[in-house]
C-alpha cells in the first residue's frame, strides 16, 4: 500500500476509534455525578472536597464523561491499533495479535483497578497530611478527578507491557537476551515513567508507582523469553 493508502487508512481507524470513544462518553456524561462519587472513594474521608470556581463542576463533569467514554471503549480502540499494524504482520503473527485482544483488555482493567484501590489510597493517605496540623485539607474536586482519572488511565496503559513484549518478541522484534542486558536502564527508565505520570514526582509517590513498572518489566521480559523459544522452535520445525 502507498503513503497515502496508510494515511487514509490511519485517518479512517483514528475516525472510528473516536466516534466509539464519544459515543461512550455520553453516556459517561450522562452519570457524571456516580461516576464522581466512585472516583471520590480512593481519597482520605478527612479530606473536605470543595468547588473553588463556578464553571469547575462542568469541567470534572466533561473529564469523568471522557474517562468514562475511554475506558468503555478501550476494546474499540485496541481492535482499530491492531487492524492497522495487521498488514504489517505475517498471518501467524496476526493471529497471535488479535488472540491477544482479551488480555489487553483484561490487563487494562486490572492495572485501573490498581491504581484505583491500591496506589491511589496509598500516596493520597499521607500527600494531603505532609504539612501536618498546619493546614486543614481542602482539595478541589477538579483536582481530585483529574489526579484520578489520569492514573488511572496511566496505569492501566503500562500494565499492557507484558503482553506487548510478549507479542514483540515473538514477532522477532523484541530480543529478550539483549534487554536483560540493559536491566538497570530498564530500571531507570521505570521510575522516571513514574515521574512523569505522577502528579508531584516527590521521591515517595515515583517509588510507589515505580516499583510496579520495574515489576511489570521483570514479568514482560519472563514473557518474552518464552515466547522468544517458541519462535525459535516454529522456525526450526519449519526449516526441517
Amino acid at each position: 500500500m502507498p503513503l497515502a493508502g496508510h494515511l487514509t487508512e490511519l485517518r479512517n481507524r483514528l475516525a472510528k476509534s473516536m466516534i466509539a470513544v464519544a459515543l461512550a462518553a455520553i453516556v459517561a456524561f450522562y452519570f457524571g455525578n456516580n461516576l464522581v462519587e466512585v472516583l471520590l472513594i480512593p481519597f482520605p474521608d478527612d479530606v473536605t472536597v470543595t468547588q473553588l470556581r463556578v464553571l469547575e463542576g462542568v469541567s470534572v463533569r466533561m473529564k469523568v464523561a471522557l474517562w468514562g467514554g475511554f475506558v468503555m471503549a478501550f476494546p474499540v480502540v485496541l481492535y482499530h491499533v491492531l487492524k492497522f499494524a495487521a498488514p504489517a504482520l505475517l498471518p501467524n503473527e496476526r493471529r497471535f495479535f488479535f488472540l491477544a485482544l482479551p488480555i489487553f483488555m483484561g490487563l487494562f482493567l486490572i492495572g485501573v483497578t490498581f491504581a484505583f484501590l491500591i496506589l491511589i489510597p496509598l500516596v493520597m493517605a499521607f500527600l494531603p497530611q505532609i504539612l501536618g496540623e498546619l493546614v486543614t485539607p481542602q482539595i478541589s474536586i477538579e483536582s481530585i478527578v483529574g489526579t484520578t482519572v489520569w492514573l488511572t488511565i496511566c496505569m492501566g496503559l503500562v500494565f499492557e507491557l507484558p503482553v506487548v513484549m510478549y507479542l514483540m518478541a515473538r514477532a522477532g522484534i523484541l530480543n529478550p537476551s539483549r534487554v536483560a542486558r540493559q536491566r538497570r536502564v530498564a530500571i531507570l527508565v521505570s521510575f522516571i515513567a513514574a515521574a512523569v505520570i505522577t502528579p508531584t514526582g516527590d521521591p515517595i509517590t515515583m517509588t510507589v508507582f515505580g516499583l510496579p513498572i520495574w515489576l511489570l518489566f521483570e514479568v514482560g521480559l519472563i514473557f518474552a523469553r518464552f515466547a522468544a523459544w517458541r519462535r525459535h522452535k516454529a522456525l526450526a520445525g519449519a526449516a526441517g
